[in-house]
């Protein structure tokens, strides 16, 4: 993965052509703020930082959701989070692992309503709770 530096405009971003390879165009203004372009185009403005002697990455967003000064505004916020102690990707990996409602509920089922229900209970609350679960 190539990179490269320079101050993050919209100018800029709108230039960076996807390349065979994606690269990521680092800001010269805000440390560990860039933009990575995947081949496709896609255009996603990026935090690296250094936590618990590891380096990590968090996407912000994308560009034409969020103008380059905007998400500047939001590196500058989780960088600023990081300073403090936090860990972003820690954060939200450990997000995407907890459990769903609908997974809760599958417990809750087996664990106590089949458990505890004889004959056609169970499959009535199942029932009822799938459609409010989804």
């Amino acid at each position: 993965m190539t990179e490269r530096t320079g101050k993050l405009t919209k100018r800029m971003v709108d230039a960076a052509a996807p390349e065979a390879e994606r690269y990521i165009v680092w800001d010269s203004v805000l440390k560990g703020f860039g933009l990575r372009i995947e081949p496709s185009g896609t255009k996603t403005f990026l935090v690296r930082y250094r936590a618990a002697g590891r380096k990590r990455f968090v996407a912000i967003g994308r560009f034409g959701q969020l103008t380059p000064e905007q998400a500047r505004g939001l590196a500058q916020e989780t960088l600023a989070d990081v300073r403090r102690g936090r860990d972003p990707a820690d954060e939200r990996r450990r997000e995407r692992a907890a459990l769903s409602v609908a997974d809760l509920a599958a417990r809750f089922l087996d664990e106590h309503v089949s458990a505890k229900r004889k004959g056609d209970v169970p499959l009535a609350v199942e029932k009822r709770a799938a459609g409010v679960v989804g």
